[in-house]
């Protein structure tokens, strides 16, 4: 009788480790499968990131080594390219692509649960909690090589927390590489992770109480720890010059906001698509995390609090772009929602209350991928209809692709992965498109055509942007349609186009769905692109 009373705890435990393990793989598989199963991926910027590794792959080409132009460098926005070369060297580049997706979040996935690792000092079913955070907007939003990055420095973070140290050179020999590759990786992704280490530094120093002696050991080790940047640092002086480059690109700092305005940003921890869903989904998923360190069953690691504490004040303290990277302050917090996540341990009531906590998690995860679900499918037709239009375009021509009659929030709701679907034109048919990223010190191509480089606000797809930023900079839409033989317009068909169309330069050639292919009049003056730039070759057909 004791026997079978002492098994029952044990056989409870395995039904426990047996159910986290199933939830925790079909919600895995929830987020993945649509990656897998759709030509098109979902993804907001995927379709320009795959376009640049296509350039590059075929830099010898001829037609395209007309249009752009391979300029590698220290760049510290290098992760998806990197990748990409790689993948797409074993498999087509489309397949490469969903993997490397595939891959990303694997590896966001197993940072995570290598430093809750760490900080628990065992496997625990936590880890699970964080799968919505797979949702983010960073991802969403194709911030691909920032994710990569996040990835890699959540193994970073988990690297530096295993040794201790009596271990230090290979502590900081092992740190000094992972952060130079973090650097090159992504910025945004070093920075949290150099922060996350400040952090644990303070706490070093100031957490517990030191004689002096021991006080200036401890920030004597502190200044040797922070040898570890040095690299990237030596690295970003070369950066900095070839962002100095001239080119169309906003630069400076800009999008500071009142503490209070920016809490609204907490809900791009999970994009769900449609912003109602979004809203109910974090603020369960909040409240689910609440409840458990409420109830006791969670309990954040006392020595992360203080990291924790510094990414909270970035959030609300840094600018929302910096230069050519945009939304700044969501990054900072994917960063605080992962690591918050990563630093939970099980507390005295985890045992009882995890089945609710993963069922409430598992509610989540379901219902923002069913939801993201029509989205995905609104991309495979709408994308579609975008490419018989392309058909119509000779190879190597120059395509501009306006959303006119459309906000960014609803393309993002109703198929994300056309924002910037003009990029599928570059593999399919060779063409320069004007919303290619090619910024200096972002991307390692760049347009030809100086007249490219230097077209302000290039980058905008929809109108309503695109409008604002060429009135504050005083540039013409007209003047910057006048360079291309192409115009695609996607949104409500209306009468709206012949506001910004030029009449007498273009004519409606095709109609495909919500899609308008206007074609230059063989009477519109010739294009007039001025000069061609360096490692460039010229194009006899133009």
């Amino acid at each position: 009788m004791t026997e079978l009373i002492s098994a029952s705890p044990l056989r409870a435990r395995h039904r426990h480790k047996l159910t986290a393990g199933a939830l925790g793989f079909s919600s895995f598989l929830l987020v993945i499968a649509p990656i897998l199963l759709f030509r098109y991926p979902a993804i907001q910027d995927y379709p320009n990131h795959l376009a640049r590794i296509f350039i590059i792959r075929h830099a010898d080409d001829p037609i395209l080594a007309s249009l752009y132009r391979v300029a590698w460098g220290w760049l510290p926005n290098l992760g998806w390219d990197g990748l990409m070369l790689l993948a797409s060297g074993l498999a087509p580049i489309e397949t490469a692509g969903r993997l490397s997706l595939v891959f990303i979040t694997l590896l966001v996935s197993a940072g995570v649960a290598a430093l809750n690792r760490v900080i628990v000092g065992r496997w625990s079913g936590i880890v699970l909690l964080a799968t919505p955070l797979l949702f983010s907007q960073s991802f969403t939003w194709g911030f691909l090589a920032f994710d990569m990055g996040i990835g890699l420095a959540l193994f970073a973070t988990a690297f530096w927390l295993a040794l201790d140290e009596r271990q230090w050179r290979v502590r900081l020999l092992g740190a000094t590489v992972l952060s130079t590759v973090l650097f090159v990786t992504h910025l945004a992704a070093w920075a949290i992770y150099g922060v996350i280490l400040l952090g644990l530094a303070i706490e070093t120093l100031f957490g517990e109480r030191h004689s002096r002696d021991a006080f200036v050991r401890s920030l004597l080790r502190f200044c040797r720890d922070a040898s570890q940047a040095l690299p990237a640092l030596m690295l970003s002086i070369l950066w900095l010059r070839e962002t100095a480059e001239p080119s169309g690109a906003a630069t400076g700092v800009e999008g500071f906001q009142w503490p209070w305005l920016r809490i609204i940003h907490v809900f791009s921890i999970i994009d769900a698509g449609r912003p109602w869903l979004t809203v109910i989904l974090v603020v369960t998923f909040i409240a689910t995390i609440g409840y458990g360190l409420r109830s006791g069953a969670l309990v954040l690691a006392a020595r992360m609090r203080i990291p924790l504490l510094l990414l909270v004040a970035l959030f609300f303290c840094m600018p929302d772009k910096m230069s050519a990277m945009s939304h700044v302050s969501n990054r900072v917090l994917a960063g605080f929602a992962i690591w918050s996540m990563a630093s939970l341990r099980p507390g005295p009531a985890w045992a009882a209350l995890a089945p609710r906590l993963y069922v409430a998690v598992t509610v989540v995860v379901l219902a923002a991928g069913f939801g993201r679900l029509p989205g995905w499918f609104n991309t495979q037709a709408k994308i579609a209809a975008f490419a018989k239009l392309v058909e119509e375009i000779p190879e190597g021509d120059r395509l501009y692709v306006i959303h006119a009659g459309i906000a960014g929030e609803d393309i993002r709701a109703e198929a994300s992965g056309i924002y910037h679907a003009a990029s599928y034109a570059v593999p399919w048919k060779k063409l320069l498109v004007q919303s290619m990223f090619a910024y200096p010190g972002q991307q390692p191509i760049r347009f030809c055509l100086l007249a490219d480089r230097m077209r302000p606000a290039s980058a905008h797809t929809v109108m309503k942007d695109l409008s604002a930023e060429l009135s504050r900079r005083g540039a013409s839409l007209r003047d910057q349609l006048a360079d291309f033989n192409h115009i695609v317009v996607h949104g409500p068909l209306s009468a709206a186009d012949s506001q910004f169309v030029p009449s007498d330069l273009f004519r409606l050639a095709r109609t495909e769905e919500d899609f308008r292919l206007y074609r230059r009049r063989p009477g519109a003056p010739a294009l007039r692109l001025g000069s061609i730039g360096d490692g460039c070759k010229p194009d006899g057909r133009r």
